[in-house]
């Protein structure tokens, strides 16, 4: 004959068990719209201010942004710099973006980091 175990009453009987609760990923559909890239160079003469450049852009939290990451890190000893080359990639599941908006959202996401002493975008 079967036993049929109770899990809750189960669990009970294990000491120090708590019951952890789970967060689920919500599934999020592939937008339809084409992605857009743009690729920046910050250049760093302040080494200080390293961290503080790496900090922002990886928490950057726009729904503009599907995706960035840094694809270069580089020291020059002989000027005493630092490049840092980041990739953002951006999407929307609404709409094809326009030029003009990521221009804009691109604008919002660098000028706080331009306003650090010491980082620029050499061309910009």
């Amino acid at each position: 004959m079967e036993e049929i175990i109770q899990l809750n009453s189960f669990f009970k009987k294990i000491p120090n068990y708590k019951k952890q609760s789970v967060n689920f990923i919500k599934y999020q559909p592939i937008s339809e719209f084409p992605s857009s890239i743009r690729d920046f160079s910050f250049l760093i003469t302040n080494f200080s201010e390293l961290k503080n450049v790496i900090n922002y852009l990886e928490n950057i939290n726009d729904r503009l942004v599907k995706d960035l990451f840094m694809f270069d890190l580089y020291e020059n000893s002989k000027t005493n710099t630092v490049k840092v080359g980041y990739r953002f990639v951006f999407q929307s599941n609404l709409k094809t973006l326009s030029e003009k908006e990521i221009n804009n959202k691109v604008q919002e996401i660098i000028n706080p980091l331009l306003k650090i002493d010491g980082v620029s975008i050499p061309g910009m």
